[in-house]
């Protein structure tokens, strides 16, 4: 009876962790690209973290919420969930990859409750130059050896481990440079540039 309860036990705590793993995003795409390769991301709520690997192919992983809460969804439901508030265009080709989420327009208010947002974490090419834009989200960049610009209008930018010149502007929040080789545009009109040097 005890070896049953302590299997039990182990199937539960294990079957637990895997979903909790499964979970730390809500799906993921990967492209196979040539380098060099641009990326570009443009999106009203989000929050987007971009990080070199050492692979020809572009890796995102989409964290979906509502209400707090990541779901558990693919594209399909993705789109469905979404198909109310905002349209998920994704294009992409060899050298290239863009992926737009756009409001659309309607009357009324929706809900802080109701909305859905969608966070990207990607992982490219370090000869990958990117052009990301959200609203009102957080922008990082981490390891990339090309030109770079980041535009939001509502959240903090940090660029680390830049080799290449790179355009930041926020309208409120901060710009953190660590470790960038090149020309950096920063511009914030409500925060503050810190640059620090390892």
């Amino acid at each position: 009876m005890k070896t049953l309860s302590l299997f039990i036990l182990f199937s539960f705590l294990t079957t637990f962790c895997a979903r909790s793993q499964e979970l730390a995003y809500s799906f993921s795409e990967s492209y196979d690209v040539t380098q060099p390769t641009s990326l570009k991301i443009s999106s009203s709520n989000s929050n987007i973290a971009v990080f070199s690997h050492n692979r020809n192919s572009i890796e995102i992983q989409y964290s979906v919420k509502k209400n707090g809460k990541l779901l558990s969804v693919n594209k399909s439901n993705l789109r469905a969930i979404i198909k109310n508030q905002s349209n998920l265009i994704v294009n992409n080709t060899q050298d290239r990859l863009n992926i737009e989420v756009s409001n659309i327009n309607k009357a009324g208010y929706i809900k802080s409750k109701d909305a859905v947002i969608i966070d990207f974490i990607v992982y490219v090419p370090i000869q990958t130059s990117c052009d990301l834009v959200s609203s009102d989200g957080n922008i990082s960049l981490n390891g990339l050896n090309s030109k770079q610009k980041c535009i939001t209008s509502d959240g903090n930018i940090k660029l680390s481990n830049l080799n290449g010149n790179v355009i930041a502007k926020t309208s409120d929040g901060d710009i953190i440079i660590e470790n960038v080789t090149g020309n950096v545009d920063g511009q914030t009109m409500d925060g503050q540039i810190i640059k620090t040097e390892e």
